[in-house]
C-alpha cells in the first residue's frame, strides 16, 4: 500500500506531480540558495527523483488529455511512472514517507499543495495528536551574540516571545545543528547535530575541530525544537559568522549574517 496523496485520475495525478516539484523546488526558509525540499526534511536524490517523474510525465500532459497523438506505449509509461512514483514515495515497505514529511514539516501552503489533512490545521477534525502537531510548527528564533577567539555563542529565543529565553511549553530540548566550512552549506544534509542548548544558550569551542588555513573559515548553525514525545519541530532561521582563529584579532560585534 503507497500513501501518498497522489490522486487516482491520471490527469489529476500528473497536475498535482507538476505543482508539487514547483513547490519544493522554490524557496526555502533560509533564504537564497535553500530550497522547500530541505525545509521539509527530503535528501537531494528524493528532490531529483520527484522532478524526474515530473519530467516524463508533463510533455505527455495535453497528448493525453486531448487523447490525439498518444500511443499505447504512452499511456502505459503514464501510468506507470505515477504507481512507480506512488511506491517511492509512500509504500509502508521500502517508501520514502514523502508526504508524511511535508506534513510534519510544512507550512499552510505546503498542506494545500501535497493533499495533506491528518494532523495539520487543514484536518477537519482534531487529531489526538494535536497538541504535538501543533508543536512541529514551532521554530526557535535563533542569534549569534558572541564571536570570539575559537568560541561561539547561540541563543535560541521563544518565537511566541522572543525576549524570552524559556523554552515553549512541552518542549524538552533545544538541538543545535552545525556545519563549519569555507563555503556555505549546500542543503540541511551538511550540517550534524552538535548538542542540546541549555536554558536557551549554548557555547561552542572550535579546539576540538584542529581548524587552520589561510581562507576564511566559517560556522552555520540552525536550531529545531524536541518535544517531550520527541516530536522535531521546524527548522529555525540559518546563522553563520567567521570563526577567529588565532593571529586573527577579536570582533567586538558578531560578524553575522541571519537567513529568516
Amino acid at each position: 500500500m503507497s500513501i501518498t496523496n497522489i490522486p487516482q485520475p491520471i490527469l489529476a495525478a500528473i497536475i498535482y506531480i507538476i505543482a508539487l516539484d514547483e513547490r519544493q523546488l522554490s524557496e526555502g526558509s533560509g533564504g537564497p540558495g535553500t530550497f522547500k525540499w530541505e525545509d521539509w526534511g527530503w535528501k537531494l536524490n528524493e528532490s531529483k527523483y520527484w522532478t524526474a517523474k515530473r519530467l516524463i510525465l508533463e510533455p505527455l500532459m495535453m497528448p493525453y488529455a486531448n487523447k490525439i497523438s498518444i500511443s499505447t506505449e504512452q499511456r502505459n509509461l503514464i501510468k506507470q511512472t505515477i504507481e512507480t512514483l506512488r511506491k517511492y514515495a509512500g509504500s509502508k515497505v521500502g517508501g520514502h514517507r514523502l508526504i508524511q514529511k511535508i506534513s510534519a514539516f510544512g507550512d499552510n501552503k505546503d498542506w494545500v499543495i501535497a493533499n495533506v489533512k491528518l494532523g495539520t490545521p487543514l484536518a477537519k477534525k482534531p487529531s489526538k495528536e494535536k497538541k504535538a502537531s501543533n508543536l512541529k510548527l514551532k521554530k526557535p528564533v535563533l542569534s549569534i551574540v558572541l564571536n570570539a577567539l575559537l568560541v561561539q555563542k547561540v541563543t535560541a529565543r521563544n518565537p511566541d516571545n522572543p525576549n524570552l529565553l524559556k523554552m515553549p511549553d512541552g518542549i524538552k530540548f533545544i538541538k543545535i545543528y552545525l556545519y563549519i566550512g569555507t563555503k556555505p552549506p549546500k542543503s540541511l544534509d551538511d550540517y550534524k547535530f552538535y548538542d542540546n542548548a541549555k536554558r536557551g544558550s549554548l557555547i561552542i569551542k572550535f579546539e576540538e575541530f584542529n581548524l587552520s588555513g589561510k581562507e576564511k573559515i566559517y560556522a552555520y548553525y540552525f536550531a529545531r525544537y524536541e518535544s517531550k514525545k520527541g516530536v522535531l519541530g521546524l527548522q529555525s532561521n540559518v546563522v553563520n559568522a567567521e570563526i577567529l582563529l588565532p593571529g586573527e584579532p577579536e570582533e567586538e560585534t558578531p560578524d553575522v549574517e541571519t537567513c529568516e
